[in-house]
């Protein structure tokens, strides 16, 4: 069984039913999927299976403007990459 791991940083509900029709259909091929995603929008999206398995949060949402947007992104993946 090949594994995915799904990130979704911005989580944003514009992307929601793309997510949920690129979901089901990675479940239905019998892959396993470990998710990082808003909790908000995980329960939403509420896969058949597997849980939540990285909680993104806004710790760096302080950082504003276009290049605190790039630089909690680059902040928010290396905190998955250790975690």
């Amino acid at each position: 069984m090949d594994k995915v791991l799904f990130i979704d940083i911005d989580s944003e509900f514009g992307h929601f039913n793309f997510n949920k029709l690129f979901i089901e259909n990675l479940l239905e091929k019998n892959f396993e999927i470990d998710f990082a995603l808003k909790e908000d929008y995980y329960q939403k999206i509420k896969p058949n299976s597997n849980s939540l398995n990285y909680a993104i949060s806004n710790y760096f949402g302080f950082l504003k403007g276009k290049m605190g947007y790039r630089i909690n992104h680059i902040l928010e993946l290396l905190r998955l990459k250790f975690l």
